[in-house]
């Protein structure tokens, strides 16, 4: 079996025992995407995703409330899961074999099968950048504001994260990239966009096609929700059947389908940001660009759209790169391949987050607790402590590289000390603004 599907059938099989359905599901509509071309195996994996979701309103509104036939029901569902992901496995291996048999013969045979699965070429990997750009600056003569020497490059199946605090250049960043702002000095290109030379560089034209941008500001519509996610396709050439059935995969993926009929005014901060990313990736751009999603988001919608955007940007059919902006740095390291870290318009990092601390000197941890400083200072004497620092919210401790969270850790508990929160950042973007 090809590793990506087997890796991915191995990551269904876990949720399902570990009975995670709504998780299941949501993988179950990638997979159908990924690896099949039936559109009854789509609409199969609808419904089953319709059906765990009035199982689950049924058990909020206690309309259902015995145990045994709750326990029945999301066993049927999950058997469901695993029967559609073994059928789409099996049309996919037979178009495999086909696929193969043709490439040795070098002819076409028309087996209808063959067309049902999707046969990737070559990873995303493989691909040149989507995008990038060497020495990028913009200057704001008015303000004196000045986006700087700006080298990046973005690729197919990556998300990079662009944090800094406000006015340091994320936004005028975006605006460059998705060619909605002139560049002063330095060179931007579209490797992967475009696909021959053009007289001014860029062919924004073609490259913008290719592009969808979220902003921070998302700006209000008329209509129906599903109505617009439908004028979206249609704008980009998708009509009929296929404008249906893809106006429907994206609402049901991002949560949406039980709000399609609603208006503008009707949506909640949340389920406006989920409409503006439907309608972003309802028609399978090459680059979404994102400008502080989670501002107004609690921490559980902030997860479910993070693990949402990091499904479809690895998508084996689909892959896209993401570049999306934020001041919620953890909840960004956690879906993030690379980071960005811009300081008055300068980028201080730009790499791999690993790499983030690779080269310290010290080790860093940040801690919340009712003590003040002296006392702190004092309950962690004998430890390679260097300095202890209050940022207004909360303790930065640095010490030698020798210094663990673990013996941080228990010294404080040794006293009783009641600890709300503790983190070694040495490896995190955090550190970059300290």
């Amino acid at each position: 079996m090809n590793k990506i599907i087997s890796e991915r059938s191995i990551e269904l099989d876990l949720l399902l025992q570990d009975e995670n359905l709504p998780r299941a599901i949501n993988r179950l509509l990638d997979f159908v995407q990924d690896f099949s071309t039936n559109p009854q195996f789509v609409t199969n994996a609808l419904q089953i995703s319709a059906d765990q979701r009035q199982l689950a309103r049924s058990i909020e509104e206690q309309s259902l409330v015995n145990y045994q036939e709750i326990d029945q029901k999301n066993q049927q569902i999950a058997q469901r899961i695993a029967d559609l992901k073994q059928k789409i496995i099996e049309v996919y291996q037979l178009a495999i074999q086909v696929h193969a048999q043709n490439t040795r013969e070098h002819e076409t045979t028309n087996v209808p099968t063959a067309d049902a699965a999707f046969i990737p070429a070559k990873g995303a990997e493989s691909f040149p950048p989507i995008m990038e750009c060497y020495g990028l600056t913009k200057m704001y003569r008015k303000s004196g504001f000045t986006l700087a020497n700006i080298d990046l490059q973005l690729r197919l199946g990556e998300i990079t994260g662009v944090v800094g605090e406000n006015g340091n250049g994320k936004t005028t960043l975006f605006k460059v990239i998705t060619g909605n702002l002139q560049h002063d000095s330095g060179k931007i290109g579209f490797p992967l966009l475009q696909r021959a030379k053009h007289a001014n560089g860029v062919n924004w034209i073609e490259v913008k096609s290719e592009i969808a941008y979220v902003e921070q500001e998302l700006p209000s519509w008329y209509g129906t929700l599903k109505q617009n996610i439908q004028l979206e396709l249609t704008q980009h050439g998708i009509t009929g059947s296929q404008n249906e059935r893809d106006a429907a995969y994206i609402l049901e993926r991002l949560g949406l389908t039980e709000h399609a009929q609603k208006k503008w005014s009707e949506l909640s901060g949340g389920y406006k940001l989920r409409f503006a990313l439907a309608k972003a990736l309802v028609w399978k751009p090459k680059l979404l660009v994102i400008d502080e999603p989670l501002a107004n988001l609690d921490v559980r919608s902030q997860r479910i759209v993070l693990n949402d955007m990091k499904d479809l940007a690895k998508s084996a059919k689909h892959p896209i790169s993401i570049i999306i902006s934020s001041q919620h740095l953890h909840e960004i390291e956690s879906i993030a391949d690379n980071l960005v870290f811009l300081q008055q318009g300068q980028m201080k990092f730009s790499g791999e987050k690993e790499d983030i601390g690779s080269d310290r000197q010290h080790n860093f941890f940040e801690l919340s607790c009712k003590l003040d400083k002296q006392a702190l200072d004092g309950l962690l004497t004998g430890l390679p402590v260097t300095e202890i620092e209050h940022n207004g919210l909360s303790y930065v401790i640095t010490g030698t590289k020798e210094l663990e969270g673990q013996k941080i850790l228990q010294a404080l508990l040794h006293q009783n000390v009641e600890i709300e929160y503790f983190r070694n950042i040495s490896n995190s973007a955090k550190r970059l603004f300290l």
